[in-house]
C-alpha cells in the first residue's frame, strides 16, 4: 500500500483517510480532506474522520475492542482491512495508523509519520488505545480522479522563463560541445604528435562531427596551432560559463520573486481559521520550504535537462570509440541506477521527517520567545529549555540520520565507481597491448567517461534534492491550495451607509470543526445607537460569538442580518469596513503612531486629533521624540497593555463604523478611563451600534442594557 504521509504531526487522520481513499482508488487531496475534517490545533477527533470519510463516500463505524476482537469480526466479514486504528505513541501523544492486515502473528500498519511498519501482534496491543474506525465504499461510492495537478503552478514559473532557460540551456550545449572537443584535441596530441600514430581513432571517424573536425584540422596544421586552438576553446568556456551563471542568476530571482510574492499574497487572503487552526511556527516553516523549490527550478531543472543531454551524447561517443569499454560503463551506471532506487524511500521518509521536526522546532522557538516574560515570572526557565532542548534534539537527530542516510549512499555509490574504473583500466590497457585501440583514444574515453557518469550521478544524487522539493511543495501547497476569504465569503451586495442599523441574530449555532457546540440558537437584535454589554462566563462563547459578527467564522448554522440583509450576502469588504471587530489582544506593527492609528487609510488631521484626544493617546505620543510619527516597537514592546487597547480602538473609531465589536477591548484599562472613552464614543460616534464583551459590573451598567449567553444561549 502507498500510503500518503502527514505534512504535520495533526494531520495523521487526514492523512490515513486520504490512505484508504486511495486504497478504493479515490483520490482526494489532502487539504480537501483536512478541510472537512476540520483539523485544527488539536488534530481530529475519531467523529469528525468518520464524519469526512461519510462525505468522500465510504461508510465509517467507530468500534472498541481488542486485536482478537478484531480478527474475530473480521473472519465473520463484519470487518474489513484496511481500517484506521488510534494508538497512543512512544512519545505519549495521540497518533492514528491503518492497519492493513493482520497476519502470522504481526500487525502490519502505514504509519503516516514514518511509514509502513509491522510489530507483533503484543507489541501492538501496547499502543492500540481498543478504539479504530471500520470503513468501506457506500453503494453509490463514486472514487474521485486523479484531476489535481499540484505542481503546475511551479511549473509555470519556469514557463513565464522560457526564453531564459532556452538561452541557459543551448549555452550548456555549446559549452558540452567544447569539451568534448578538447578531450579529442588531447587524443590528437598523444596519438598523431607524441606517438605518430595516424591510424587511431579520431573524432573525424565520428560522422555528426567529421565535417567539422576537417574544418578544425585545416586550422591546426601543427602542434602551436593546436594548442592555441584548445587555449581559444577554454577562453571561451569561461565567457560562456559566466554568461549562462548569469542568465541562472536571473532565474533565480525571478523563480525567489515569483514564489514567495505568491506565498506572501496567498498568505494575506486566507480567512483567519486558518491561521487559528496552525501553529504559528508551521505557518513560518512553509516559507523556509520555498528554498528548496527555488533550487529545484532555478537550478535542478537546468541541470536535469543538460545532464539527460550530456548522458545521451556522451554515451553515444563513448560506444563509437569503443563498444566494449562502453559496456563496463553501462554496468556501472545500472550498478548506480540501482543504489539510487533502493535508497528512494529511505530518502523521502527522512526528508519528511526532518521538515516535519524543523516545523516543531521552530513553532517551539516561537512560544518559547513570545512567552519569555511568563517563563521569567514563573521561574520556569529550567523547564522551557528542557522542552525547548527535547525539540532540538529531535531536529538532530533526524538531521544526522538523514546524514548518515545520504552518507552511506554516496559511499556505495564511490566504491562502485572506483571498482569500475579499476575495470575500465585492466581492459583498457588489454586492448592497448593487443592493438584494438590506441594510448590517445583509451585517454580520450577515460576523458569522455566525465560525458557520461557524471551526468548521470548528477541525475541520481538529485534524488535526494528532487526529494526533498517535492515534499517542500507538498507542504507549500497547503497554504497555495487553500480557500482564500473570497472563496469562503461570496457576498456581492452592499447596504446605504445612511440607513439605520438593525443587527439581528436569529437562531445562531456554532461549533469548532465536530466538537461540542459552543453557540446554541442564540438570538438578540441591536439597534442603531444602541451600547450593549455582552456578558457571560469565560469559555462561554463571547468571542466567538464576536468572530461571527466580525465576518471572521464561517461555518455557522442560523442567520445574522444586517437591515434585512443576511451577511452572507454582503460583501466582505464592505461590511468589515462598517462592522469594526477590536480583540482584547490587538497587535502594535513596528511602524508609527500614525500608521498604527490610520492602517493605510487618509483622514484628515482635525478628525484624527479628536479620536486621539478622545482615546486619551496625546501623553503616549508626546512622550515620543518624533510624537506621532515616532516608531513602536515590535508589537508594541514599548507600550503597555492599555496603551496598545487605546491604538486598536483608536483604530477602529477611524473607520467610522456602523457596529463596533469590543472583545474585552478596554480590560486594561482602569474604570475611570474606561468610563471616559465610553462616554467618547456615545458622544462623538452616537449612532454607532456597540457592543461590549465584559466582565467588569462598571461598565456593563454604562450600557443601555445586556445580553447575557449561557451555555451558548441568550439567558
Amino acid at each position: 500500500m502507498n500510503g500518503i504521509r502527514q505534512h504535520d504531526m495533526r494531520d495523521c487522520g487526514a492523512a490515513c483517510l486520504a490512505t484508504i481513499l486511495r486504497h478504493y482508488r479515490s483520490f482526494v487531496p489532502m487539504v480537501k480532506i483536512r478541510e472537512i475534517m476540520h483539523v485544527d490545533k488539536n488534530g481530529a477527533n475519531m467523529f469528525a474522520v468518520c464524519a469526512a470519510a461519510d462525505y468522500f463516500g465510504l461508510e465509517a463505524q467507530g468500534l472498541e475492542g481488542s486485536v482478537t476482537e478484531i480478527l474475530k469480526e473480521r473472519d465473520e466479514k463484519n470487518v474489513t482491512f484496511p481500517l484506521i486504528a488510534h494508538i497512543l505513541t512512544d512519545e505519549n501523544q495521540f497518533h492514528y495508523v491503518v492497519v492493513k492486515k493482520i497476519k502470522d502473528k504481526y500487525v502490519h500498519i502505514f504509519d503516516p509519520a514514518k511509514g509502513n511498519r509491522r510489530f507483533k501482534i503484543c507489541d501492538f496491543e501496547e499502543l492500540f488505545t481498543g478504539f479504530f474506525i471500520n470503513l468501506v465504499p457506500k453503494e453509490d461510492f463514486i472514487p474521485e480522479k486523479r484531476t489535481r495537478k499540484p505542481y503546475k503552478k511551479f511549473a509555470n514559473i519556469v514557463f513565464k522563463q522560457k526564453t531564459l532557460f532556452s538561452s541557459a540551456i543551448l549555452l550548456s550545449v555549446l559549452l558540452a560541445v567544447l569539451s568534448i572537443f578538447t578531450s579529442f584535441a588531447y587524443q590528437t596530441i598523444v596519438d598523431k604528435y607524441i606517438l605518430n600514430n595516424n591510424h587511431a581513432m579520431e573524432l573525424r571517424d565520428i560522422p555528426i562531427f567529421s565535417k567539422l573536425y576537417i574544418h578544425i584540422e585545416e586550422l591546426c596544421h601543427s602542434l602551436p596551432q593546436l594548442f592555441v586552438a584548445v587555449l581559444f576553446i577554454y577562453l571561451s568556456q569561461t565567457l560562456i560559463f559566466a554568461l549562462r551563471g548569469i542568465i541562472i542568476t536571473y532565474i533565480y530571482k525571478n523563480s525567489s520573486n515569483m514564489l514567495i510574492t505568491n506565498y506572501c499574497r496567498k498568505l494575506i487572503q486566507l480567512p483567519i481559521p486558518f491561521f487559528h487552526d496552525r501553529e504559528t511556527g508551521e505557518i513560518l516553516s512553509r516559507y523556509n520550504d520555498i528554498e528548496e523549490i527555488q533550487n529545484i527550478i532555478s537550478g535542478i531543472g537546468l541541470s536535469v535537462i543538460m545532464d539527460v543531454v550530456m548522458a545521451i551524447a556522451g554515451g553515444a561517443v563513448l560506444f563509437v570509440i569503443s563498444p566494449e569499454l562502453f559496456k563496463i560503463v553501462v554496468i556501472m551506471a545500472i550498478i548506480y541506477a540501482l543504489i539510487a532506487f533502493c535508497y528512494r524511500k529511505p530518502i523521502g521518509r527522512i526528508s519528511r521527517s526532518i521538515m516535519e521536526a524543523d516545523s516543531r522546532l521552530m513553532s517551539k522557538m516561537k512560544e518559547t520567545i513570545d512567552g519569555i516574560e511568563s517563563i521569567k515570572a514563573t521561574c520556569a526557565e529550567n523547564k522551557s529549555e528542557e522542552k525547548l532542548s527535547s525539540r532540538i534534539d529531535e531536529y538532530i537527530r533526524m538531521m544526522k540520520r538523514g546524514t548518515l542516510i545520504s552518507l552511506s549512499q554516496s559511499t556505495i555509490m564511490s566504491l562502485s565507481q572506483s571498482m569500475g574504473n579499476l575495470a575500465i583500466l585492466y581492459f583498457g590497457c588489454s586492448f592497448i597491448l593487443n592493438g584494438t585501440i590506441s594510448l590517445g583514444t583509451f585517454i580520450s574515453f577515460e576523458t569522455l567517461i566525465f560525458f557520461f557518469l557524471s551526468p548521470l550521478q548528477n541525475l541520481l544524487s538529485m534524488q535526494i534534492t528532487l526529494q526533498q522539493a517535492f515534499v517542500a511543495a507538498d507542504r507549500l501547497n497547503d497554504v497555495m491550495e487553500n480557500k482564500t476569504e473570497d472563496e469562503v465569503f461570496k457576498g456581492k451586495e452592499t447596504f446605504k451607509s445612511n440607513e439605520h442599523t438593525c443587527l439581528k441574530v436569529t437562531d445562531l449555532s456554532f461549533s469548532y470543526g465536530y466538537r461540542e457546540p459552543v453557540l446554541q440558537r442564540l438570538n438578540f437584535v441591536a439597534l442603531e445607537g444602541e451600547k450593549i454589554a455582552v456578558v457571560g462566563k469565560s469559555g462561554c462563547g463571547k468571542t466567538t460569538l464576536f468572530h461571527i459578527l466580525g465576518m471572521i467564522e464561517s461555518d455557522y448554522e442560523g442567520c445574522i442580518c444586517i437591515n434585512d440583509r443576511n451577511i452572507q450576502d454582503i460583501d466582505k469588504t464592505f461590511y468589515r469596513r462598517h462592522v469594526m471587530y477590536v480583540p482584547q489582544e490587538s497587535v502594535i506593527f513596528a511602524e508609527s503612531f500614525k500608521e498604527n492609528i490610520l492602517m493605510g487609510e487618509t483622514a484628515d488631521n482635525d478628525k484624527l486629533k479628536k479620536i486621539i484626544e478622545g482615546c486619551h493617546l496625546e501623553d503616549v505620543i508626546s512622550q515620543h521624540d518624533n510624537g506621532i510619527e515616532g516608531i513602536l516597537e515590535e508589537n508594541g514592546k514599548n507600550l503597555s497593555g492599555g496603551q496598545k487597547q487605546r491604538i486598536a480602538i483608536a483604530r477602529a473609531l477611524m473607520k467610522n463604523p456602523k457596529i463596533l465589536l469590543l472583545d474585552e477591548s478596554t480590560s486594561h484599562l482602569d474604570a475611570e478611563m474606561e468610563k471616559s472613552i465610553f462616554d467618547f464614543i456615545s458622544r462623538e460616534f452616537a449612532d454607532t451600534t456597540c457592543l461590549f464583551s465584559t466582565h467588569r459590573e462598571s461598565l456593563i451598567n454604562l450600557c443601555d442594557r445586556k445580553v447575557h449567553i449561557l451555555n451558548g444561549k441568550v439567558v
